[in-house]
């Protein structure tokens, strides 16, 4: 293995030793905590109006145009699809 020195030094530094959070009595702490009004809410409440689940089998050149797509719009990729249907009954219709 050659020499690390400068940068990758640093980097294996920072993978060395994982902090005490990431320990097993670390994880407990967190999961046995309280949690915050707010946040029992978010958790609690539907954050759409989605109800049903649509799995599709796409080829990895599709799911990768789609999610660069929704990842340059800022939009989920469920979004991005519903106004690509809209769009394609809206041209069916006229067109």
């Amino acid at each position: 293995m050659p020499e690390l020195e400068g940068e990758d030094m640093v980097l294996m530094a920072r993978f060395g030793k994982r902090p005490a959070a990431a320990s097993l009595a670390g994880r407990r702490e967190r999961e046995t905590r309280p949690v915050a009004a707010a946040d029992r809410r978010r958790l609690t409440q539907a954050s759409s109006t989605k109800s049903r689940q649509l799995n599709l089998k796409v080829t990895p050149e599709f799911h990768e145009q789609v999610s660069a797509l929704a990842r340059n719009d800022g939009a989920p990729m469920v979004e991005l699809i519903e106004r690509a249907v809209e769009a394609y009954a809206r041209a069916r219709e006229t067109g």
